[in-house]
């Protein structure tokens, strides 16, 4: 999984412009429709619609804002990017998986194991029911910056 989209969101906006066959594809983890637009009605809508080229170079800046952050992720090594990764979703860490979490970091599930193992040592988090919980946010904070 590179990113997650939110609606309304441009998938593959980049091959689209320059005409280019591109395999992009997508998942809905919930309900939700496509609109495809052939190139002329693209291309129409860029030289026509301002507010679509707002969208349009909105859309793009994320992608390299996503971009720019997975580049930054892979020269980290597992630990810290795990660590970054628990505070970023924070929030959301009673409803993702290990196995997910594996997913989003491009890691195998045994690796992980073993770096949730040692940060468990170390009392920064504790597991239940395969769900994190983050013991000690302050020392994560410390170890990051």
């Amino acid at each position: 999984t590179l990113h997650y989209f939110n609606p309304p969101n441009f998938i593959a906006e980049m091959p689209a412009f320059k005409k280019l066959n591109y395999p992009a594809n997508a998942i809905f983890e919930e309900d939700g429709e496509i609109l495809e637009i052939d190139f002329i009605n693209f291309q129409n809508l860029c030289s026509e619609n301002k507010e679509f080229n707002f969208l349009l170079i909105s859309s793009l800046f994320d992608k390299i804002k996503i971009l720019e952050k997975k580049l930054s992720q892979n020269a980290l090594d597992l630990r810290t990017r795990l660590l970054k990764y628990l505070l970023e979703n924070e929030k959301k860490l009673d409803t993702i998986s290990q196995k997910q979490i594996a997913i989003d970091l491009n890691v195998r599930a045994q690796s992980l194991s073993r770096v949730l193992k040692e940060l468990k040592i170390s009392e920064l988090i504790d597991t239940k029911k395969g769900k994190i919980e983050i013991l000690n946010k302050g020392v994560i904070i410390k170890e990051l910056w």
